[in-house]
């Protein structure tokens, strides 16, 4: 286990108008992923933590691991880590106390998944996780994974996890914090799934190149996470990412996103009710048929059919809407020489 130094890293940005924020994290300057940033309200004072199972645990670089940022002075961090043993499926906790200062940050890093490791803070704080940098079989070059967790108190029911056309799939991981093992339901077409979550323990679910997945879990709330694996085929489409899931009520009918440069391709997935896909609007305009890369319409979405497209966008910013105020939920993602990123467009 790799503690690093306590250090005043955090950053505290505040705005007179209402803003998005993403941040592009960097590894080595070699890879980036994007994540999302919460907004102050939005934060929480218990988390689950997810990462991927680290290539090979000899080496640091594909290390699993989080990190924790303090808003307030004396603020009490407990940490119950748990170590998942993916192949064996065992895990393995250990508690730890310390205290946290104003932008005061700790780091904490291990060869193994990490996924399920419970933070606790008697004050809202923020919490990073991910993998320094990992692999699947199905990449060509590990890639930087990171997203910002949101608190258990921000979970939601149901999921709807959209196809990445460029990749060979996506590993799924999906938690609840009950404290009892409770049922769960994955449709993918017309295949139903039903599983069992058990508290704390990641349950891992493999979608395959094009494939859409509805998740409900009826009677708890559960965090859904993806990590779109890449493509072994096109250096250009070859690295993973991860990308924190947004439940289904947490839509909006108006986004405002920033698409970075330096990219050979970026991609916005909308899901929308089909009934409402005509109302959609980017930039002012409607969008045209020759930027909709993947297209399915036969989603069902809480008993209503539902409408999932990709769209080819260009860098800049972005503005997304539905002029019959219908509500969407919006994923990012791009791609360029071995390396890639994905973020979600709305948390709150």
């Amino acid at each position: 286990m790799a503690f690093l130094e306590r250090e005043p890293k955090a950053v505290k940005i505040r705005s007179t108008e209402a803003i998005t924020l993403v941040l592009f994290d960097n590894n080595y300057s070699q890879s980036n992923d994007g994540s999302l940033i919460s907004p102050v309200e939005k934060l929480g004072t218990r988390y689950l933590v997810v990462s991927s199972d680290p290539r090979d645990e000899k080496h640091p670089i594909y290390n699993s691991g989080f990190a924790i940022a303090a808003l307030e002075d004396d603020t009490l961090v407990k940490v119950d880590l748990m170590v998942y043993y993916a192949e064996t499926n065992l895990s393995i906790s250990e508690p730890y106390a310390f205290r946290l200062n104003n932008l005061e940050t700790i780091q904490l890093e291990f060869g193994l998944d990490l996924s399920g490791s419970l933070v606790e803070s008697s004050k809202p704080v923020a919490v990073f996780s991910g993998n320094r940098c990992n692999m699947f079989p199905e990449s060509i070059r590990c890639s930087h994974l990171m997203e910002q967790m949101s608190p258990t108190t921000e979970w939601g029911s149901m999921y709807i996890v959209p196809a990445d056309f460029n990749s060979d799939g996506s590993r799924l991981i999906i938690m609840t914090d009950e404290s009892s093992s409770t049922t769960a339901s994955i449709l993918v077409g017309n295949d139903r799934h039903d599983i069992i979550l058990l508290p704390r323990i990641p349950f891992e679910f493999t979608l395959r190149t094009n494939e859409t997945a509805v998740i409900y879990i009826p009677q708890a709330r559960a965090s859904v996470t993806s990590f779109v694996k890449g493509n072994k085929n096109n250096s250009n489409s070859g690295s993973p990412y991860m990308v924190k899931i947004p439940k289904v009520p947490q839509t909006k009918s108006q986004y405002t996103i920033p698409i970075p440069e330096g990219y050979l391709t970026n991609y916005v997935t909308i899901m929308i009710d089909k009934s409402s896909k005509s109302d959609l609007r980017l930039n002012g305009q409607a969008i045209k048929q020759t930027t909709i890369l993947f297209e399915d319409d036969n989603i069902l979405n809480d008993g209503r059919i539902g409408s999932i497209l990709t769209v080819d966008v260009l860098p800049g910013v972005l503005n997304l809407a539905s002029t019959s105020g219908s509500p969407f939920g919006v994923l990012v993602f791009g791609y360029r020489y071995l390396d890639s990123y994905g973020f979600a467009g709305n948390f709150v």
